[in-house]
């Protein structure tokens, strides 16, 4: 299947196959209104978002209304108690969650996308299929257990499943598992004793004997999530609750794909929720305020600044519409993957923007803020939220790092489709953007084929071109994807604000990606 990223990086831009930029059908849209209608007014009357904050606590009974109404398996058939709904309706439930109260959206994030409900869409008929979609039914909460105390990117798994006739035994220690204190079920992943220490995935029942959630985190940020540690102390698993693959979990197709939609509702969701706040809560505060009689929106660089966020909001939503809606034409599998740090990265931006332009205000508690009669916007709460964002689903360099093997990948499956069309109608300014990334494209794949020659095979070496690589492709595939939309529908002049910021991004990073060449040419050893 044709993939814009894929051929991009390899330094080809195929514009055409953006256009015309899809929408989502008019029905559909309709359907996800009403849920996301009633989402919104269930959070509305239980949730204080405050009082999470606070306490660090989900409000009583907070859970089962989200298992009984079917917002815990938002995708899952109607008949085992979900809601059917498209993956693009999902996305649209989970960020308005997070425009009310980010640790549920991640909470319902985890659960839609790392929980039993997904593994419906990728597991084939057969005795776990059937296991997953009877707990779905039956109401059971399920969440992710990955993560070790040694960290989260090593290739093994400390938590070892020995087998042991009809079953599995687990033995091992979990952190930072998604919805571990209310999940009655867990993906763990595992080292397998018999198969070369392959890493699977087993869904344990956290009833079992066994399994202990023995201490729950607390984050600087998404306060309230129920994250937890979670020890493993010889859990006997049926085989058939192993999920099966011919490789390893992390290079198996369908879970690569599952992770990668994963993202989108744990960072893209609400990054972007939170990206629209912030624009909301500057433009408030700049039609308030003024200095010496004018009003503070009458200033160049306030203009410039609350610009720039609209701007940055328009690429969110612009990427996650390809990603998600252009699946139907392309495989967008890459652009999901990148999402992850260009959703983040630019929410990051935007709530340190509006930080910037609150100034005392903005770092001022909301509770401050109210005690003294000032709108009490949580931007503080905001500003903890979006930097965890930048770590959730991996920290952001190592995440470019991947992305630079990935492109590395890509070039030895050889070159791309030829580049062009899709330009008729274009204005000049955008024709000069395309082109613009056009050039730097080449540029990029020359120099994913220089550095391929020198530094694959060693993980140590290379690694900041590598990751400048990765970051100069997301910012260049985001670029046309905005554009693409402009033309095609709504917003062509914040397509093209977009389109000048993350262009002068790339072209900052495409400078130190040169610096970087440059220096391994010169010390080709690495020593």
């Amino acid at each position: 299947m044709n993939s814009f990223h894929d051929d991009l990086v390899r330094g080809s831009l195929r514009f055409g196959l953006l256009r015309p930029f899809p929408v989502q059908d008019p029905l559909d849209r309709h359907l996800g209104d009403a849920v996301v209608a009633e989402l919104e007014a269930l959070l509305a009357c239980r949730v204080d978002p405050d009082d999470i904050d606070r306490s660090g606590r989900m409000p009583p009974g907070v859970i089962d209304d989200l298992r009984y109404g079917g917002f815990l398996s938002l995708r899952a058939p109607v008949t085992l108690g979900g809601r059917d709904l498209t993956e693009f309706n999902a996305f649209r439930a989970v960020t308005a969650a997070a425009s009310i109260a980010p640790p549920i959206a991640l909470t319902m994030a985890i659960a839609n996308g790392l929980g039993a409900p997904a593994y419906l869409s990728v597991l084939p008929p057969g005795p776990l299929r059937d296991f997953l979609a009877g707990r779905i039914a039956d109401g059971a909460v399920s969440g992710t257990a990955d993560t070790e105390p040694g960290g989260a990117a090593n290739s093994t798994r400390g938590t070892v499943a020995v087998p042991d006739g009809d079953a599995y035994v687990l033995h091992g220690e979990k952190v930072f598992a998604g919805n571990g204190t209310i999940a009655d079920l867990l993906a763990v992943s595992a080292s397998v004793r018999d198969d070369g220490d392959a890493v699977r995935l087993f869904f344990v029942d956290t009833s079992d004997p066994g399994v202990e959630v023995h201490a729950a985190h607390q984050f600087t940020g998404f306060r309230g999530a129920p994250n937890a540690a979670v020890r493993l102390s010889g859990v006997r698993v049926p085989r058939e609750r192993m999920v099966p693959a011919a490789t390893s979990w992390r290079e198996s197709q369908g879970l690569v794909g599952l992770a990668a939609a994963a993202r989108l509702l744990v960072i893209a969701a609400p990054s972007l929720a939170i990206a629209r706040q912030c624009l909301e809560w500057g433009r408030r505060f700049a039609a308030r305020r003024s200095v010496d009689g004018h009003g503070l929106g009458e200033y160049e660089l306030v203009r410039e600044l609350l610009d720039t966020a609209e701007a940055e909001v328009y690429g969110i939503e612009s990427l996650v519409r390809w990603a998600v809606l252009g699946a139907r034409r392309a495989d967008t599998g890459r652009e999901r993957a990148a999402a992850k740090n260009l959703t983040s990265m630019a929410c990051w931006r935007v709530v340190d923007g509006t930080m910037s332009l609150l100034a005392a205000e903005g770092y001022e508690s909301a509770a401050s803020k109210g005690r003294r009669g000032a709108d009490p916007v949580p931007l503080d709460r905001a500003f903890r939220d979006a930097r965890g964002l930048r770590i959730a689903g991996g920290v952001d360099f190592q995440v470019d790092n991947w992305a630079g093997q990935a492109i590395l990948a890509r070039h030895r499956e050889g070159p791309g489709m030829p580049g062009g069309g899709g330009l008729s109608g274009v204005p000049s300014c955008c024709a000069g953007y395309l082109a613009g990334t056009a050039e730097a494209a080449r540029e990029l794949a020359d120099t994913a084929a220089w550095l391929g020659a020198r530094v694959s095979g060693d993980a140590r070496r290379g690694q900041k071109a590598l990751m400048l690589l990765g970051r100069v492709a997301g910012e260049l595939t985001a670029v046309p994807i905005a554009l693409a939309r402009g033309l095609d529908g709504d917003g062509h002049d914040l397509a093209e604000r977009y389109a000048r910021v993350a262009s002068e991004r790339a072209e900052r990073h495409l400078r130190l990606l040169r610096a970087e060449r440059a220096a391994l040419a010169a010390n080709p050893s690495g020593g």
